[in-house]
């Protein structure tokens, strides 16, 4: 599809065919590459490079053959449709065994009331002794009901009648949680996570989780209490999940229709730090705050002050954030901030990651109380991953989910009830020094569990003791044989209405206006940096003008380029500041919210044209009187104005691609490569005879080549008699004037009714020129069209990446676990979508900025 798209763009735009047809194979031929060298199995990379080599040959045998252009196109239109209808069949037949599977299974599901969790003990059997894992399948067959409705009151035991006694009385207290008011519960039923090499995360977990109540989430290192949130989040795409996952006693609710009710307060302090507390909480309000909960008047500012007087920072509202160069409110104080930050927007479901790291016990107790409150007074159901807190903070929880190394269940219950199951069933000691949230971390970890059961302050089998894996088997075994006792039953469906899913926020218009606000706040207090990136510029621009004077012709054709490569150097790094660096973490956070990456993405892009006037004028200001160019400051200000616009979008994608470090390095490799290809040294000519012009598809892609084309005409045009036009330069520099691309001996020798200067030619024909006629390569560009319109490609291109990056990082892909990127293997048919969707706009792009006149 990719291939013919651009064969008739180009082709119709009047390129020569031979290079249109080597530029439409070029792709498959790139992709059949891909494909060989990939990793893999081997039968997709064999079957994805006879595919590429076909459609090679698809491209480029009519050609060979000598076929016309028009036959080469209907050949490729027919190949295409064949491809077409086969994929189309084969998506139906997809769809019709789908369809039959998914009558199958609910067929299955109403024949057996109850389901045996014995496919997912099959899945990690590799992992774990045999003999244990049948033991494991024979004890829990049964246990948990394919429906809510299956477990029913009548065989509930004493301890949970009296569990749903406990909610039911909370129907009838103002702020407890389990009130029938809008809300999210959760169930797991034989939930598994894997990664793509089948190593287990999460093992068989099932457990209860009630609306409105908070739920700590404890666990040694490795025992996934990252990963559940992460499968109960939707941001565990870097794995394959298994199981049932029920939204208020519903499988039909997926969690990705949750996102718009969903908050996520990550373990790092992510938010604009040269923000205010109150600015950071009210842009968030502005964005993402429900429009049927708004208050009348400003509500903005009354929702931030409330919530910042919730959490204890209304003394700070107006002090900085802060970071490591500027003082500003203390850890602890941001940690609050983050957690404002989801407070504000009302989330019905609230993730936590270690809010409690680095934080000493007095702070720590603070923000879980926080939580826990707020759980219980907005029905906001919150889970926090922690680590050992003291036994006060332990029990602000509601409940306590503690998973073993390897990823099994070892308890989910009351917090209350924790203690009492430790010791009864898994015969543990308390001694009355020790904290009670310590012991339960030493009797879930193999090696603090086999110092307990030599104290005799444990009772578990010796061979439970043998790994990891053994010690989390017998607990999840222990803990299945028990959880109808300790456990929560699972919600019924219609017995929690869902909140508001998709609610309406603010509109395209306030949210551009509440980002192009917070950026221009943002670049206000940071404009030291940009004098500083200016200062810079100006230091280069007065190092040029000292160490290379234009007393000579090369040196008159040589020192602008050279001053525009400075400029180009010191822009696209400033530019990074948007998008890079620490704002690329603030992005993935808000892009995970739900925010519009598109509005952040022009909001922020409307700001930086403020930076891009400053720079221009700069420049001007400092460059235009002392260079030895002869031309109106106005006619050099919007050239150096769409120069630095279109350095500016190369930098958004470089920033948005690469880490910071990368981005710089980059920028700086493409900044010299653009040099290279402005068309002094080498030779504009030299350049125009390499590869019959092929150059000319990379050089399209330098800002600097355009600009510098742009101004050498100008100054030609602006001097009749002065500059490049006096008589003893054409004649002292005429060898070099030719070699630059300004045959100025040639264009004097056309009349003005020809267009001596091939304005009214395309881009490549004035390029190249044309050996049959005469006419000499000329260099010159005619208007900076194409800088504006390389800037808006560039935009484009950033926006789709981001667009990328975000989605990849809200879903999961990127995650790190074990110290090792695990990405999923997405669809080779979207991957190659994507490659050839930006090819094809790629070749489009060039296409119309050679084809300019």
């Amino acid at each position: 599809i990719i291939s013919l798209g651009p064969l008739g763009l180009m082709y119709g735009a009047g390129l020569p065919w031979e290079l249109t047809v080597f530029l439409a194979a070029f792709w498959p031929f790139t992709w059949m590459i891909h494909y060989l060298l990939m990793a893999g199995t081997g039968s997709i990379r064999i079957k994805g490079a006879v595919m590429a080599l076909l459609t090679v040959l698809v491209m480029c045998l009519p050609f060979l053959l000598g076929i016309q252009p028009l036959g080469h196109l209907i050949v490729v239109s027919c190949f295409l449709l064949v491809f077409i209808l086969g994929k189309v069949a084969k998506v139906m037949l997809a769809l019709c065994r789908r369809s039959r599977a998914e009558e199958d299974a609910m067929v299955a599901r109403e024949a057996h009331e109850q389901v045996s969790d014995g496919p997912c003990i099959e899945l990690i059997a590799s992992h774990i002794d045999r003999e244990a894992a049948s033991r494991l399948s024979d004890d829990t067959v049964g246990i948990y009901p394919t429906t809510p409705s299956a477990a029913s009151t009548d065989d509930l035991t004493p301890s949970n009648a009296d569990c749903l006694q406990d909610r039911a009385s909370a129907d009838r207290e103002p702020n407890s949680f389990g009130q029938a008011r809008p809300g999210v519960s959760i169930g797991l039923r034989n939930v598994c996570l894997f990664l793509p090499a089948g190593t287990p995360i999460l093992r068989s977990v099932s457990l209860n989780i009630p609306a409105g109540c908070s739920v700590a989430i404890m666990g040694p290192s490795g025992s996934g209490k990252s990963s559940i949130t992460n499968v109960l989040s939707g941001r565990a795409g870097y794995g394959k999940v298994t199981g049932e996952i029920l939204i208020n006693g519903s499988p039909d609710i997926g969690i990705g229709r949750l996102r718009s009710v969903v908050g996520f307060v990550p373990q790092d302090d992510v938010m604009h730090r040269n923000l205010t507390c109150a600015e950071t909480v009210a842009f968030q309000a502005a964005l993402r705050l429900p429009k049927h909960l708004r208050k009348e008047g400003d509500w903005a500012a009354a929702e931030t002050h409330e919530t910042l007087k919730k959490i204890g920072l209304d003394h700070v509202q107006n002090t900085l954030i802060g970071d490591e160069h500027v003082r500003g409110i203390s850890g602890g104080q941001r940690k609050r901030v983050s957690i404002a930050m989801e407070f504000i927007a009302k989330p019905a479901l609230l993730f936590l990651d270690e809010p409690t790291s680095g934080l000493d016990s007095t702070t720590s107790h603070s923000v879980i109380e926080l939580v826990a409150e707020n759980a219980r007074a907005s029905n906001c159901t919150s889970l926090a991953v922690i680590h050992q807190p003291r036994y006060e903070t332990f029990l602000l929880f509601d409940y306590t989910i503690l998973l073993a190394a390897g990823g099994y269940l070892a308890f989910a219950g009351k917090t209350t009830e924790a203690m009492g199951y430790f010791q009864t069933k898994l015969g543990v000691s308390f001694p009355s020094t020790a904290n009670p949230a310590d012991i339960f971390m030493d009797a879930i970890s193999v090696e603090s569990a086999a110092k307990l059961a030599s104290q005799g302050m444990m009772a578990v089998p010796e061979d439970a003791l043998e790994t990891r894996d053994s010690l989390g088997l017998f607990l999840s075994r222990v803990w299945r044989k028990n959880h109808r006792k300790y456990g929560c039953p699972a919600t019924r469906p219609d017995e929690v209405p869902l909140p508001k899913l998709d609610p309406e926020v603010c509109s395209w218009t306030e949210g551009m206006l509440a980002q192009v606000q917070r950026a221009a706040i943002q670049a206000q207090r940071s404009l030291s940096q940009s004098l500083g990136f200016s200062t810079v510029m100006v230091l280069g621009v007065v190092a040029v003008l000292c160490g290379v004077p234009g007393d000579c012709v090369f040196n008159m054709i040589f020192q602008p380029g050279l001053v525009l490569f400075f400029v180009m150097l010191c822009q696209s790094v400033s530019s990074h500041r948007h998008f890079g660096g620490a704002e690329r973490v603030v992005a993935w956070r808000e892009a995970g919210t739900g925010s519009n990456m598109i509005l952040y993405f022009f909001g922020r892009d409307l700001c930086a044209i403020i930076e891009v006037l400053v720079g221009a004028v700069v420049l001007t200001l400092t460059y235009w009187p002392n260079m030895p160019l002869l031309m109106g400051h106005h006619t050099f200000f919007w050239a150096v104005f769409a120069y630095i616009y279109a350095i500016y979008g190369m930098g958004f994608i470089l920033s948005i691609m690469f880490d910071p470090n990368t981005a710089q390095m980059v920028s700086v490799f493409c900044s010299f490569v653009c040099f290279l290809f402005m068309g002094v040294q080498p030779a504009f000519v030299d350049l125009a005879k390499g590869s019959n012009g092929g150059i000319f598809y990379i050089i399209a892609f330098s800002p600097l080549r355009w600009v510098h084309g742009f101004l050498m005409r100008e100054h030609i045009l602006k001097t009749p008699d002065a500059g490049f036009n006096n008589r003893l330069i054409i004649l002292i520099g005429k060898n070099t004037m030719d070699k630059v691309g300004l045959p100025l001996d040639w264009i004097r020798e056309q009349p003005e009714e020809e267009d001596p200067w091939q304005c009214n030619a395309r881009s490549w024909d004035r390029w190249l020129g044309d050996a049959a006629t005469g006419r000499p390569p000329i260099s010159s560009v005619c208007n900076v069209t194409p800088l504006y319109m390389l800037g808006i490609w560039f935009r484009f291109l950033a926006v789709v990446w981001l667009l990328v990056v975000s989605k990849t990082h809200v879903t999961g892909d990127s995650a790190v676990i074990d110290g090792a990127k695990k990405s999923r293997r997405n669809s080779a048919l979207v991957n190659a979508g994507f490659d050839a969707f930006i090819l094809a706009l790629t070749n489009f792009t060039v296409c119309m900025l050679l084809s300019s006149r």
